[in-house]
């Protein structure tokens, strides 16, 4: 039993000599033979009148007070914590809430939802652009590069390639990637800009493309346009009229002509190669015939100048000599005075020119790419080689290190020395890098050995190919052929 003793009013029969016993009062029992005075319920438990116990409050019911005849159902917004007999409510927890009254526990908060105080009734969906777990206290933002459309979200999606997020977090949507940008992989928190030699013209882009030719390039990161692409032209003249024009885009392709044909160079320096005669260099801007007699062909192989053209030698004064027409920096501003890009004093940065800015005239890269032609690689004999190999092996097989060739020891020697001549021909210099400066009798790339044991080594570089090396940094590194062509009436 449950009570308290306490003197209760006494009623007629409670005394000596009554004639009956009285029923205890409701909130009280009495739960021996021979009850003098009932005893009271205590707070948490309640009895009904002639009781022989008191009954524990059920769970999500409570009495505050002793004596209680009955249990009051808790409020909204508390439980009893599944406890019976309990003497008071207490209120749900953040994260958890109870919406009917006499509730013997909280619930808590489903996915989606918050409860963020004491005693909540019902819990708060999350706004778009924030979810939340079960039994949370607040809903989280979605983080960059995932988004909720709706309420009540239990988790963020990611944005789908070529999609990014403008906020910072809690985004409810996503944005496609600006034209010159792209995102390929799903939930980017930003898009990034296509790297030079590369453009993407649509907004959304999962890739960036590259220019339509092996040869083009552009000059800075974000292109949005195949105009921002340069690189060498070559203009076909049909013979006949004169007047048909038709832009030939051509790497290391061969031809064969069956009429006699008029080449002009309208962008960059052209080699032309005519089988068996001598070739023909075109500058850019020049104009040549080919002559083919009637009902003959003649197999040509064309090739663009590119090297110190549309794109410099790292190792050679970071483009020294390099002689392209560019007359715009990297942003597309033009050069002062109509000046080309160029490195007179061998800047770090490459080709630059003096442009117009809030501050005046101001020294600016003009973004021309790296050769990797010639530096990683090398064609023919070597003599345009500039990369920067420093070793090669003797007759013997024995590798060394290259001598300076500025230096007369462990080899003085007389000639292949450095001078302005020689540095802008064969790319001499204040280094032992390998190098070629006689073409006519040497076959490949030499320097003279760092060793007493043998005079001078050979150097060994794979030969520049299109399905291997790119002609510039960040260019096609894959030929896409285009065959061989038939140029007739």
């Amino acid at each position: 039993s449950s009570g308290i003793n306490a003197e209760w009013p006494l009623r007629p029969g409670n005394e000596t000599g009554s004639a009956t016993c009285s029923a205890c009062a409701a909130g009280s029992f009495a739960d021996t033979n021979g009850t003098v005075t009932c005893k009271i319920c205590e707070a948490g438990s309640y009895s009904l009148e002639n009781a022989a116990d008191c009954t524990l409050c059920q769970e999500g019911s409570f009495s505050s007070k002793p004596g209680s005849s009955s249990c009051s159902k808790c409020e909204t917004g508390s439980s009893t914590e599944g406890i019976r007999g309990s003497a008071e409510c207490t209120k749900c927890k953040p994260g958890s809430y109870a919406n009917e009254t006499g509730s013997a526990t909280c619930s808590v908060c489903a996915a989606g939802s918050f409860a963020d105080a004491n005693g909540t009734v019902t819990c708060t969906l999350c706004d778009a652009g924030s979810y939340s777990l079960e039994n949370a206290t607040d809903c989280q933002l979605c983080r960059p590069g995932e988004y909720t459309n709706k309420t009540g979200s239990n988790y963020c999606k990611k944005c789908i390639p070529g999609h990014y997020t403008s906020v910072i977090r809690g985004a409810t949507s996503c944005t496609p990637c600006e034209v010159g940008t792209y995102a390929n992989e799903a939930g980017s928190p930003f898009c990034y800009p296509c790297p030079k030699g590369k453009l993407a013209t649509t907004t959304g882009s999962t890739t960036c493309s590259y220019c339509n030719n092996i040869t083009y390039t552009t000059y800075t990161e974000g292109a949005s346009s195949f105009s921002q692409c340069h690189g060498p032209q070559l203009l076909l003249v049909n013979n006949k009229t004169l007047q048909k024009y038709d832009f030939v885009e051509v790497d290391i392709t061969s031809y064969n002509l069956t009429v006699s044909t008029i080449f002009q160079a309208k962008s960059g320096a052209w080699v032309i190669n005519p089988g068996k005669s001598n070739q023909v260099y075109l500058k850019e801007g020049a104009t040549s015939m080919l002559k083919v007699e009637q009902g003959k062909q003649l197999e040509i192989r064309i090739k663009p100048v590119m090297t110190n053209k549309w794109c410099y030698f790292e190792h050679d004064g970071h483009g020294k000599y390099f002689s392209g027409s560019q007359v715009t920096d990297a942003l597309g501003r033009e050069c002062l005075g109509g000046s080309h890009c160029s490195n007179p004093d061998d800047d770090p940065s490459g080709p630059y020119c003096m442009v117009n800015t809030t501050s005046g005239p101001t020294k600016s890269t003009c973004g021309i790419p790296r050769c990797i032609w010639d530096v990683e690689c090398k064609q023919g004999n070597g003599e345009t080689y500039r990369g920067n190999l420093e070793r090669g092996q003797s007759e013997q097989g024995h590798e060394y290190e290259c001598q300076g060739w500025g230096q007369d020891f462990p080899h003085a020697h007389f000639y292949f020395r450095p001078t302005a001549f020689t540095e802008a021909k064969y790319g001499l210099g204040m280094h032992n890098y390998c190098r070629n400066p006689d073409p006519q009798r040497q076959p490949g790339l030499w320097c003279y050995a760092n060793t007493f044991y043998t005079e001078y080594v050979t150097c060994k570089v794979e030969e520049c190919s299109l399905t291997k090396h790119p002609y510039f940094e960040g260019g096609q590194s894959k030929y896409q052929s285009i065959g061989r062509s038939v140029i007739s009436t």
